[in-house]
């Protein structure tokens, strides 16, 4: 499930490079939660 949520993120930011930040965020706020 993770994985694939890293995929489009990776596709995402890709795609549009100037939200590669968003990404960075999003996959950090992700880490975060599954760590729980």
């Amino acid at each position: 499930m993770y994985f694939n949520v890293n995929i489009f993120l990776l596709l995402v930011a890709e795609s549009s490079p100037a939200i590669l930040p968003v990404t960075e965020r999003l996959s950090w706020l992700a880490k975060n939660l599954t760590q729980r």
